[in-house]
């Protein structure tokens, strides 16, 4: 959902001018002020672009009204000069300012048109916002350590990329495209669903960030009056001014102002109250993402009012829409938490990961855990700018690499370098579980399937919580924590084992608690047995990571969802929809497929097409376009549905298409880059899976980075032929380790394939 961009007003002195429509595109060098409904109570905040410097000192001269078409208008020096057209103003090219702003260096420093620098209104108090580029500035330990192995089957053919079909779509018509700095018209929607890989010459196609910071310009004051802070030393104070803060912002939430406010009250409030805390922490979660959500749910339901005919069953569906809005309503409170906990199956555990990273290198990694029945454990793990700064680092070489490989001719390089790239995946995911999940990582862990296992786990933590007397959380949250300990200690160290320890227990004996724990564990010998199903959330600095792969989480059934809220809307479907693939279970013979509908992957469509066609009950499209009336039928009919071509198929239905649809099967679709969520500035991570996830899509399987053509459909087959016939386990999660590891590259291939959604079955009839 779009939002109206906000004036931006021209700052002089630290003063606010008239509003300039020509500043509408940041120039380097310049501060802006964005107009606040609250600009009478709180500080106002600008702006300010920085570029990469150039020689020479550039001195900025002034724009007289009549050169603007406009009166009593100040700019900041930096902006060039625009010509005037008849009509809307014209923006130049960063080219033609570069060259304009060079030809005023000759301007001598006494003229009376040079306008005072903006400077001196900014005080120097500044907060980075950057991220990934403050992460990237402070790190500069050295990366991990990678293994390499002598490369197998080094005859075998060089594999092609299952490359998106954003660079082979037809411009869309649907709305008003945007014109991007290039002058071309773009569609933002689709940039977004289906980003490219490299350029012909093997560059990064990848434009240069720009480093943003906050400044935050004092209260005016009068003449001679020195600026002042307002700082808060009680945090119960500072608890309910967020509070007020919050209820204030509620109604009609934005997105970045309110994840922040929720992101302080969840850190205050870890110890004081967990389940408020998880609440906060669940609310600052995909923002944009449940406003565009309200937004289709509001269209449906007057487009259900207008013409109920074309609906199977239009009250039913009305019901499953009016408690979607519900459970995305931003009127919620820390009590539907424990509504929430109540209602989740007892074979589920959900875990949300969100990491913070604070000016002056203070960082945490916070862990929620969601289990039925049970209150909210949450967890602070400290350090976790150094590990989030190297994980980040060496993932970006890796997905680099493997790109720049593919202009590898020679068979034995191309396999050589792509076997060193899966080997540094995998200690990379070895690296994140120990270093960024550190003594915690036990949390992750899904229940034990056996009930006398799990029966025999509460009760060892039970027998050690008699010996603690002091403790600095709650009994409850104190309980879990020794569960989580007793139950993971067979990937924990001592160490690790007392650190966590430190965290909760209040003066006591670490070292004696430790060694029960060790005791306990021994008894019970829990390692080996078989998990329930874990459902990740992630934020927007994790998401892009295959913690599917994690050593501990290969081996067990997971999946992902981008909000606790959308599971909740899941669970109501289920209870109200008896119909849907999550009561029913998946019929393998309804299966719709679409293979090749670029007629451009020759071995794909060779090596399923015999396959396919041979099953007499499914129905598809091979080597030819399908059109947009096939794919809605793929998308609504049958209750499972391949695709295996390039990218995300948006090219033959767009997801505004998508969105307005009844999305009953379970997805599979195989092209590059299908799954991944793009992470665009401060704004939330967007992508194509949203919009299945809005058509009420309850299962998706997608690559969350490209992939090659043969290895992926090593994946698919494995898959489908383990899982289809329906001779072992009916559920889907428990065959994806075996398609993984199926594949040559079972980490830069294998690792790609997540599932969003919930666990889904085959049918039981």
């Amino acid at each position: 959902m779009n939002s109206p961009r906000p004036s931006i007003s021209s700052v002089k002195n630290g003063k606010y001018l008239a509003s300039n429509p020509l500043l509408q595109s940041p120039v380097p060098g310049d501060v802006y002020s964005f107009d606040s409904p609250m600009a009478n109570v709180a500080p106002a905040t600008t702006l300010a672009c920085k570029a990469p410097a150039r020689k020479g000192k550039i001195k900025g001269a002034a724009l007289t009204a009549e050169e603007k078409g406009m009166e009593d208008i100040e700019v900041c020096p930096a902006i060039a000069e625009r010509p005037k057209r008849r009509g809307r103003p014209v923006r130049m090219t960063r080219s033609k300012v570069d060259i304009i702003e060079h030809q005023r260096e000759n301007i001598s420093e006494s003229d009376e048109d040079v306008a005072i620098p903006c400077s001196d209104a900014i005080v120097e108090e500044e907060v980075a916002v950057d991220v990934d580029n403050l992460v990237h500035d402070t790190l500069d330990s050295p990366g991990l350590v990678h293994k390499t192995e002598e490369a197998f089957s080094l005859d075998a053919s060089i594999e092609v990329l299952r490359a998106g079909d954003t660079q082979q779509e037809k411009r869309t018509t649907r709305g008003r495209g945007r014109r991007a700095k290039s002058g071309k018209l773009t569609n933002t929607a689709e940039d977004v669903e289906a980003p490219r890989t490299i350029k012909e010459d093997g560059k990064k196609n990848v434009k240069p960030a720009k480093t943003m910071k906050v400044q935050v310009f004092k209260d005016e004051l009068s003449e001679g009056e020195d600026d002042f802070e307002v700082t808060f030393t009680d945090p119960e104070e500072c608890i309910a001014l967020l509070n007020k803060a919050y209820n204030l912002i509620r109604q009609f939430p934005p997105m970045l102002l309110y994840r922040k406010v929720c992101h302080m009250l969840g850190l205050l409030l870890v110890e004081r109250d967990p389940t408020a805390a998880a609440f906060y922490m669940s609310e600052a979660v995909a923002v944009t993402f449940r406003h565009s959500l309200l937004a289709s749910c509001n269209k449906k339901i007057k487009k259900l009012a207008k013409e109920p005919a074309a609906y199977n069953n239009p009250v039913q569906y009305q019901e499953e829409l009016q408690k979607m809005q519900k459970n995305f309503s931003f009127q919620q409170s820390p009590e539907s938490i424990q509504a929430f906990c109540h209602s989740l199956p007892k074979e589920w555990t959900v875990c949300q990961l969100s990491g913070f990273i604070y000016e002056g290198g203070n960082s945490k990694l916070v862990i929620t855990r969601y289990r039925s029945q049970q209150e909210p454990f949450i967890v602070k793990v400290p350090g976790f700018m150094f590990a989030y700064g190297e994980m980040h680092k060496e993932f970006a070489t890796i997905m680099t690499a493997c790109k720049e490989s593919m202009n590898l001719t020679e068979k034995v390089a191309w396999w050589t370098t792509r076997r060193e790239l899966d080997e540094r995946l995998k200690d990379m995911m070895s690296y994140i579980e120990n270093k960024c999940l550190r003594e915690w990582r036990g949390v992750l862990l899904g229940r034990h399937c056996n009930d006398d296992d799990a029966e025999s786990l509460n009760k060892a933590a039970s027998a050690v919580l008699k010996t603690i007397k002091i403790s600095k959380v709650s009994k409850p949250q104190l309980k879990q924590a020794i569960e989580v300990l007793i139950d993971s200690s067979h990937l924990l160290s001592d160490g690790e084992i007392k650190e966590a320890l430190s965290t909760v227990l209040e003066n006591g004996d670490t070292e004696h608690v430790t060694s029960l724990i060790r005791r306990q564990a021994k008894q019970l010998n829990l390692c080996i047995g078989k998990r329930q199903p874990i459902i990740l959330i992630l934020d927007k600095m994790l998401q892009h990571f295959p913690f599917e792969s994690l050593p501990m989480l290969r081996s067990h059934p997971v999946t992902r969802l981008p909000s606790l809220h959308l599971l909740g809307a899941f669970l109501s479907s289920i209870e109200s929809n008896k119909e849907s693939i999550l009561n029913e279970g998946i019929d393998p013979e309804k299966t719709y497929y679409i293979l090749n509908p670029g007629n451009d992957l020759p071995h794909t469509q060779k090596h399923f097409e015999d396959w396919f066609e041979g099953e007499k009950t499914w129905r598809g499209v091979v080597g030819k376009t399908p059109t947009s009336d096939q794919y809605r039928e793929a998308l609504t009919k049958p209750d499972l549905f391949i695709y295996c071509g390039h990218g995300t198929g948006s090219k033959y239905l767009h997801g505004d298409n998508i969105q307005n649809l009844q999305c009953r099967p379970a997805v599979l679709l195989m092209g590059c880059s299908s799954g991944r969520l793009n992470n665009i500035g401060a704004l939330d991570p967007a992508g194509m899976i949203l919009s299945y996830f809005m058509a009420g899509c309850p299962c998706i399987v997608a690559n969350l980075w490209d992939v090659t053509d043969r290895d992926i459909d090593r994946f698919l087959e494995n898959l489908l032929k383990a899982w289809l016939p329906g001779e072992s386990d009916p559920m889907l999660l428990e065959h994806i380790e075996q398609a993984r590891d199926s594949c040559r590259l079972p980490h830069i291939i294998g690792a790609a394939p997540v599932v969003y959604g919930l666990p889904v079955a085959l049918t039981t009839k």
